[in-house]
């Protein structure tokens, strides 16, 4: 699973969210000359970046108001000299400052790679004129910790109409790196997979706790899950408003 330390370095002031996010998948390689195909697992490392808009160096021109963005990111294998370097180029823009504060505006920025079991450093910068800011990590990857993915906390899960950006399947989820939710994002959504399911026409159990820091138990929701896919999407979603400002855990229990 995720460990831990994210250290979060801003040496002129950009300061961002993120949230690494990692699923199991199949890998198969096919033999051209022997024609034949091997399966594998592999895993899919997510990586979830969430920039306040006022963090960023804005220029105007014919009335549009933007931001470009340069994200050099970085993982290097702690156990085997390997490395992947690669640089993302974006450009955010804004109505206006006025509607940007009034509607609280972050930009998401959501990218990732193909990893084996092993332990990995990773850094994202961000960098916007003359700002720069830094995440790094340490990502530990285990096939015994990955009967389920990581869970995805979301501010959004809909149905995907137009095959757009921030898709899982049929569905656009929204990430919520800062894992921050209020009035103005009141519902706490999240996403996640399942695996070694055996299809059949049963289902599994799953409940959902939200804990104070203490233990309690503040919500609870139970539901049943089809057994239709060796791997399974599901997701769910709370309305927070309800609760007390603080610090909450989200536990899942699958029960089969």
């Amino acid at each position: 699973m995720i460990i831990s330390i994210c250290l979060l370095i801003a040496t002129s002031g950009i300061e961002f969210h993120t949230d690494p996010v990692v699923y199991r998948t199949t890998l198969e390689i096919e033999d051209t000359i022997s024609h034949t195909i091997e399966t594998g697992e592999i895993f899919y490392a997510e990586f979830n970046c969430e920039i306040p808009y006022n963090e960023l160096d804005y220029e105007s021109a014919e009335d549009i108001i933007f931001a470009n963005v340069i994200i050099p990111f970085k993982i290097r294998d702690l156990t085997r000299p390997d490395s992947l370097i690669d640089t993302l180029y974006r450009q955010f823009t804004l109505p206006s400052f006025s509607y940007a504060a009034k509607q609280r505006v972050s930009f998401i920025v959501q990218f990732g790679t193909y990893l084996t079991e092993g332990r990995f450093n990773y850094s994202i910068e961000i960098l916007s004129g003359d700002k720069r800011g830094i995440s790094e990590a340490v990502l530990e990857i285990t096939d015994e910790d990955y009967g389920m993915s990581d869970i995805l906390l979301s501010s959004e899960i809909t149905i995907d109409t137009a095959g757009t950006y921030l898709k899982k399947g049929n569905l656009r989820v929204i990430p919520r790196p800062s894992h921050s939710f209020d009035e103005r994002f009141e519902n706490l959504c999240f996403y996640y997979e399942l695996y070694d399911v055996v299809p059949t026409y049963d289902t599994v159990t799953a409940t959902y706790l939200i804990l104070s820091r203490e233990g309690k138990i503040v919500r609870k929701i139970s539901r049943p899950i089809d057994k239709v896919f060796p791997s399974q999407a599901a997701n769910c979603g709370f309305n927070v408003l309800g609760l007390e400002p603080g610090e909450y855990d989200l536990l899942i229990s699958i029960e089969d």
